[in-house]
């Protein structure tokens, strides 16, 4: 079978969740954590990257991926926060 992390019907939906909540609150957010320079920037950055993933869940709770029905880039880019997200972070 052909997996296409690409599909242009929901490209443009992807492109403004990942733009939007998934790199810059949740792959980009865990660092601002782990970088804050003060007590009051790790509670905002906290308060981000948990606001984001809770916003996450809500949709992947009505869906399967992001997507809606099919596995894409933006599935696979959250993973990979994600897995290393208890561990690491």
């Amino acid at each position: 079978p052909t997996l296409d992390l690409y599909p242009s019907d929901v490209q443009d939906q992807l492109q403004q969740l990942n733009d939007e909540t998934v790199y810059p609150k949740v792959n980009n957010g865990v660092y601002m954590c782990g970088f804050a320079q003060s007590q009051q920037g790790y509670n905002e950055a906290m308060a981000n990257l948990f606001d984001s993933l809770d916003l996450l869940e809500e949709t992947l709770s009505k869906q399967r991926f992001l997507g809606g029905d099919v596995f894409t880039w933006l599935d696979l880019r959250l993973f990979m926060t994600l897995v290393r997200f208890d561990p690491v972070y």
